[in-house]
């Protein structure tokens, strides 16, 4: 008679068939852990400033790192704080980082403390990365994150006083002579000079019944008089009414008269 076939029900034999049935490498229809969006820049999630935020990171079970995302208005002083809240905060061990929107490095925050981490960074106007890691295989890391920001205080304006203008005393003069072929002049002098302020580079006018019919500018200062060079043409011919006005610059008290340059008291007319 044939031999009777052994029934196999060994453990062994058992957990052989059914790692047959469910398939080399692992369960399909066990369920698979939601994937770590936020473990890379592209997935960051929003951080409110002023808002602190609580969160863990898992190295062990494959969450190694969380990125927000934070955006400034101003220029100013941006403060990363992190802080480990697990029982024993002084043995925890993660980075603090701060990236561009670009997701270029900028800064990396310093030990402040048992558990605790700070990043500053002056800032302009636009978006920013914040990461915090743990190393590789390490177990659950319970944290705080808090974002602040400081805007830089505004500039100070400091008005500018316009310098003061100049100040003149239109000194009067008679016309003694005239140069120049008969019908065009081409310079005259006065007889004002240096004891009333006169100097080469002053302009003034000459003037025939109050209306001005040519610009002058000195060109010799004498100590009694004055050649002006006259400007352009005249409107009008020069009589034995016409006047010269010339604007002398005046400080302090306008109706003063300037010394003259060699220091002699002005001369009374």
């Amino acid at each position: 008679m044939p031999r009777p076939l052994r029934r196999w029900t060994t453990p062994a034999l058992r957990a052989a068939v059914l790692w047959l049935i469910l398939g080399v490498g692992g369960c399909e229809t066990c369920p698979k852990p939601p994937p770590d969006l936020d473990g890379h820049p592209g997935g960051a999630r929003p951080l409110a400033l002023g808002t602190p935020r609580r969160d863990q990171l898992h190295c062990e079970g494959g969450d190694c790192a969380d990125w927000y995302r934070l955006r400034v208005e101003q220029r100013g002083e941006l403060v990363i704080d992190v802080a480990a809240i697990d029982e024993n905060a002084s043995s925890a061990f993660y980075s603090v980082q701060l990236n561009s929107h670009r997701n270029e490095p900028l800064g990396y925050g310093n030990q402040v403390g048992f558990g605790r981490k700070r990043l500053h960074w002056s800032s302009d106007p636009g978006t920013y990365l914040v990461g915090i890691g743990a190393p590789e295989k390490s177990r659950p890391f319970r944290y705080q994150v808090l974002a602040s920001f400081e805007p830089e205080p505004p500039r100070l304006v400091v008005p500018t006083t316009p310098p003061p203008q100049p100040r003149f005393e239109s000194i009067s003069a008679e016309v003694i002579e005239i140069e120049g072929r008969p019908g065009d002049p081409r310079a005259v002098l006065i007889d004002r000079g240096r004891s009333h302020g006169m100097r080469p580079g002053l302009r003034g006018r000459l003037l025939e019944n109050g209306q001005e019919i040519a610009t002058v500018e000195i060109v010799d200062a004498y100590s009694d008089g004055s050649r002006a060079r006259i400007e352009g043409s005249l409107q009008a011919p020069i009589t034995a009414h016409t006047q010269a006005v010339i604007d002398v610059p005046v400080s302090g008290n306008p109706g003063a008269s300037p010394a003259e340059p060699d220091g002699s008291p002005p001369r009374s007319d």
